[in-house]
């Protein structure tokens, strides 16, 4: 070994081969691909993960007729996560295809817009996303864009971390409610309605895909890195030139599940308000849906993917023109929803068409719609 190393010492200079890390080639990912960002007429969705594999080329890059398969490929390869962290959402969204296109969508995602379709994947008080109804709309009829990456929104879920370089799972509960009551106060009054059980199961792919590998204990106590969360959200691309790369182990249901409950029973340091009842602690058990009644039929939101600042001047934030965070008129009192209802969790429970139809009809029925 020593005579290799003295061999390697002596040869010219312009033989020397120089040795660098290169982040979008490590050892983790030898197939990284560079960001690409989205076009007028590519569709993407309220998911800031389909979004990015698609931004990167790892799923279609126009975002449709993304094959089960390809899918699974890409978030294993890419991001860390198994197959069976997302076997139960997959068959929803094909579920959810079907129910929107009116055909059979075989194993097929026909594209991610249809993913924006209200009280199914997309729900209220997101992270990063505005509500379907915001209480600034003219009339009931009327919808905001609850699919393209909102600045304003996600900034008051980094608001919560006042600076901090990582999140835990007590501050991540903190910003899970900060969403929450902000939601409940600036929707139009009866649309709002509680995703407890959905929003803490994408919280545990945030800190399954963005915890911090260099610290320690990773493994068993994770913390998100939050530039790099901030960093993937804001461009829907992946953090690779901050030193990121897919997490190792990869990341199972039972991670995510346990991630899920563990951030529910983190004790807060303040309560925000307003808030439903039982925002606070486990979730509540599923229940069987009322009965259904008329139903409606949801547009869908359209114009041009967002693009982040990466795409244009970095450092910068950017809604597209659309749906700014803002606080005028007042929401009128929002009527509660109906005691011992839960909507159905896409990620863990297999949805039927009746489920979605339902769960849009009750927000309609108090809106006076149907």
């Amino acid at each position: 070994m020593v005579r290799f190393i003295a061999t390697l010492a002596a040869l010219p200079a312009a033989l020397a081969i120089p040795f660098t890390i290169n982040p979008y080639n490590s050892i983790w990912d030898h197939n990284v691909r560079p960001y690409k960002a989205p076009g007028p007429n590519d569709s993407r969705g309220p998911c800031p993960m389909l979004n990015t594999l698609a931004n990167h080329g790892y799923l279609p890059h126009d975002g449709r007729n993304i094959e089960r398969q390809v899918l699974f490929d890409a978030l294993s390869e890419h991001v860390g996560i198994e197959q069976s962290s997302v076997e139960t959402a997959m068959a929803n969204a094909i579920i959810l295809c079907n129910f929107q296109t009116g055909q059979d969508c075989g194993t097929t995602l026909k594209n991610l817009t249809l993913l924006a379709l209200p009280h199914a994947f997309e729900h209220d008080h997101s992270f990063s996303r505005g509500d379907y109804k915001p209480a600034w709309i003219a009339s009931p009829e009327d919808f905001d864009d609850n699919k393209n990456f909102n600045a304003s929104i996600f900034q008051t879920s980094l608001d919560v971390l006042e600076g901090s370089s990582h999140m835990n799972y007590q501050q991540m509960n903190q910003v899970r409610l900060q969403r929450e009551a902000l939601s409940k106060q600036d929707t139009y009054p009866g649309w709002f309605e509680e995703s407890k059980a959905i929003q803490e199961f994408e919280a545990g792919f945030i800190f399954g895909v963005m915890g911090d590998f260099n610290l320690p204990n990773y493994i068993s106590n994770p913390q998100v890195k939050v530039e790099w969360w901030k960093y993937w959200f804001t461009n829907e691309a992946l953090p690779y030139e901050l030193g990121w790369h897919r997490p190792e182990p990869k990341k199972d249901v039972n991670f995510l599940l346990s991630a899920s409950s563990r951030l529910l029973a983190a004790r807060v340091t303040s309560t925000p308000s307003p808030l439903v009842s039982g925002a606070i602690g486990p979730a509540v058990a599923p229940v069987t849906l009322p009965a259904q009644v008329n139903t409606i039929t949801y547009q869908l939101p359209t114009g041009t993917p967002y693009v982040g600042p990466i795409a244009t001047e970095k450092g910068l934030g950017h809604n597209n023109g659309n749906g700014l965070f803002k606080r005028e008129p007042e929401a009128q009192a929002t009527p509660a929803p109906s005691a011992g209802f839960v909507p159905m969790n896409p990620y863990a429970q297999t949805l039927a068409f009746s489920d979605i139809a339902k769960q849009q009809a009750r927000a309609s029925a108090r809106m006076g719609l149907i």
